[in-house]
């Protein structure tokens, strides 16, 4: 009997090797997928208790204090012009160094800036525009005053959540040794959001409190009442969302965290701790709140109503939440009853 090797398969084989292969590729893909999800989460979690040290870390070597942008005696005059006036200039919201040294910042058009600058900046250097956009400072947590406690850059990766809009704009700038880069004067904001309620004088989240002059007297980080369920920093875009731009803005702005019920982000809170706090979840604790009589978790009393934080702009049209933003008596309040 003659023996020849064999150069090749049968096709018995190659049947067997495809149906292998098939059976493998039904049971790993998903379980990559889950693993990258779940990857990224862990990251973000990660993420929030980095700049959890650095939030400390700032409160240790400024007596306490939270890190804020604006005169705590702001809103005891007209305007941003009326303040300059009388009282001088206002400090501005520092973004980073460029690679050639040069300071970027919301700077405020006073003299020894040469007139550079726009009082309409004074908007993003308030915790937040309660009276005017919803935009402020609460939306920069890596600031130079607080990314010089990470790793000296506004686009350090530690503030950026993987799988967020905010990281893919980010990400090709993660390996650049500057602190600010621009492109185009635009830029991509962090991943996550300060509580800006906890960054004002507690009375402002209460009836009438936001027209009282000490608005921005910002209270230091341990007057939180219920460490564990006053929120610090979140996740401020949904991330889970089903789409990637919502249509009541222009250009691809992403759906926010409360957005939804199903939206999970990640949160971290006075006490040091990071976990998932749902709009749900939020929203259950509030109307145990109110059942009880009681005001509810956050405050109803902005210019935006019931509808809070954007809440006119969800998802969902049932989702109206605006805790962390505008948290009952700011540091003093809770997001959560958990």
């Amino acid at each position: 009997m003659t023996h020849r090797n064999r150069n090749g398969f049968t096709i018995v084989e190659l049947l067997v090797g495809l149906l292998i292969i098939a059976l493998l590729i039904t049971i790993v893909v998903p379980v990559a997928a889950t693993s990258r999800c779940s990857a990224d989460r862990l990251q973000s979690a990660a993420n929030l208790r980095r700049l959890h040290i650095a939030l400390v870390s700032y409160a240790t070597d400024w007596n306490r204090s939270q890190w804020d942008s604006i005169p705590g005696d702001y809103n005891e005059y007209a305007s941003c012009q009326d303040y300059i006036d009388q009282v001088g200039c206002i400090s501005p919201l520092k973004i980073g160094e460029d690679c050639d040294g040069g300071m970027w910042a919301y700077w405020i058009p006073c003299p020894d800036t040469g007139g550079f600058g726009s009082c309409s900046n004074a908007e993003v250097s308030l915790p937040i525009s309660i009276q005017q956009s919803l935009f402020g400072s609460f939306r920069f947590p890596n600031n130079k005053a607080i990314h010089d406690y990470v790793g000296g850059r506004f686009y350090d990766p530690t503030f950026y959540a993987p799988g967020d809009q905010a990281y893919e704009e980010a990400s090709d700038k993660f390996g650049i040794d500057c602190g600010f880069v621009p492109e185009d004067n635009s830029i991509a904001f962090s991943s996550y959001c300060l509580s800006p309620a906890a960054m004002l004088n507690p009375n402002a989240m209460t009836p009438g409190g936001f027209d009282q002059p000490d608005v921005y007297q910002s209270p230091s980080v341990d007057q939180a009442k219920y460490p564990s369920q006053k929120t610090w920093l979140m996740e401020h875009n949904w991330i889970e969302s089903p789409e990637p731009c919502n249509p009541a803005f222009s250009g691809c702005v992403p759906f926010f965290y409360n957005a939804s019920t199903q939206s999970t982000p990640y949160t971290l809170f006075f006490d040091g701790h990071v976990r998932v706090l749902t709009p749900m979840e939020s929203m259950i604790s509030d109307k145990r709140v109110r059942a009880g009589g009681g005001e509810g978790l956050w405050s109803r009393d902005t210019p935006f109503g019931d509808s809070g934080y954007y809440g006119d702009v969800t998802f969902e049209f049932f989702t109206e939440t605006s805790y962390h933003v505008f948290t009952f008596e700011g540091i003093l309040g809770r997001d959560t009853l958990k």
